[in-house]
């Protein structure tokens, strides 16, 4: 239960930090909440062992199961804080003790990712993205490295040249039928794109169905091993 047990996260910090004090105590009805009490127990643990992976990794698992739930900031801050330990939680309470609490999931992030994601590695992502492309990967598997690498490597750009980028990364077929499909979002053009390799693939399906001397490009591969 939330508020008991060892103290960890940000329920550590309300010894000795009136700002945390303050911040902690504006939403003390809801530590009780049992969403709050079960999406905290839900989340995965962060040590902060400064490796980049690590922290992207913990990142877009604890975003994951924020999509789930309807959350105040404050409670996503605390869920998320709670789940750290170790250097982690050294970090945590050196922010609090130094008044930097963060208003928001957002700033949350911000602060984390100075600290865990160096500069080198922001350069390595965006030299990554650059090259970046389906090839015979699935959407979803091409547009879960794009993710990281737009949101990790800093890739500060407006919409419709991110939105570009990620259609020059896709395979010719499904690039070709987007060409007509009208988007105002990332996410939305991700959704076209899964939609148009549905397509694409029902009609091998059918294809091979209906023409026994079809034959799949995976099979010609393995019969020349």
């Amino acid at each position: 239960m939330i508020g008991t047990g060892k103290e960890t996260g940000a329920s550590s910090l309300l010894h000795g930090n009136s700002l945390a004090q303050q911040y902690m105590g504006t939403f003390i009805l809801e530590l009780h909440s049992d969403v709050l009490a079960m999406v905290s127990s839900s989340l995965p643990s962060f040590e902060g062992n400064f490796d980049p992976h690590a922290y992207i990794d913990w990142e877009l698992k604890v975003e994951a199961e924020f999509d789930k739930y309807d959350l105040s900031e404050k409670q996503l801050i605390f869920a998320a804080s709670k789940a750290s330990t170790r250097f982690a939680l050294n970090e945590w309470k050196h922010i609090c003790w130094h008044n930097k609490v963060p208003q928001s999931w957002i700033d949350y992030k911000i602060m984390f990712r100075d600290v865990y994601i160096h500069a080198y590695y922001s350069d390595h992502l965006l030299d990554k993205l650059e090259k970046l492309t389906q090839r015979s990967r699935i959407v979803r598997e091409y547009y879960h490295d794009f993710k990281i690498c737009v949101l990790f490597g800093g890739f500060n750009e407006c919409m419709e040249n991110v939105m570009s980028m990620f259609m020059r990364g896709l395979n010719s077929e499904i690039h070709l039928l987007l060409l007509n499909e009208t988007y105002s979002h990332i996410t939305h053009l991700f959704l076209l794109a899964c939609k148009a390799e549905c397509q694409i693939l029902l009609s091998a399906h059918i294809l091979a169905k209906n023409d026994e001397s079809f034959c799949p490009l995976y099979m010609l591969i393995n019969s020349t091993k």
